[in-house]
């Protein structure tokens, strides 16, 4: 992971999925309903809908991928910068070809599977462990792309920017009991 400013432990690390009403981030919630306008009546937007002047403040926050679908590969076309500067910067790349944990590719592959089989935004929390060993919690949501508008062909992924650092590793949480 190249010029990683904050690295994750990609071991630790867990999703969860949730319902688009449990949804607590604003920007996950702006992205849902911008690319549903974006696709009015058909079952999903393609990425020529998009159209980055209107989305510029998400744009950090945003991963654009290709998908084939069998076998499973994602390429990941854009990766947002505020993204990049938490997991390393991996834009032009195939996820099977990172170097990420198997952990990691597993939950991804689920999403992306999730993704193609539902044809619907997928939604949740991920709870991973950084490389200065706390835990921090963020929402995510991914939302299908189609060229063909049957087919999901590519992905949209937001990340919300509100991480809440949910733990510390047990040496460290002595120093924060001592400061409070």
């Amino acid at each position: 992971m190249r010029n990683a400013i904050t690295w994750v432990d990609e071991t630790d690390i867990t999703d969860r999925l949730i319902g688009q009403g449990e949804v607590t981030s604003v920007m996950v919630q702006r992205m849902g309903a911008y690319l549903k306008r974006k696709r009015g009546e058909r079952a999903m937007p393609s990425r020529a809908d998009i159209d980055p002047t209107q989305i510029r403040e998400f744009l950090p926050y945003v991963v654009l991928v290709d998908i084939e679908r069998d076998p499973l590969r994602v390429y990941y076309r854009l990766v947002g910068t505020r993204i990049a500067e938490f997991y390393g910067e991996f834009t032009g790349t195939w996820m099977h070809d990172r170097p990420i944990s198997d952990k990691y590719r597993q939950i991804a592959e689920n999403i992306y599977r999730t993704l193609i089989e539902t044809k619907a935004p997928v939604y949740g929390v991920t709870e991973m462990r950084t490389r200065s060993d706390a835990m921090v919690s963020y929402e995510w949501g991914y939302f299908p792309l189609s060229s063909d508008g049957i087919n999901v062909t590519g992905g949209l992924e937001i990340e919300s920017p509100e991480r809440r650092v949910i733990g510390v590793a047990p040496d460290l949480a002595d120093t924060f009991a001592r400061r409070g």
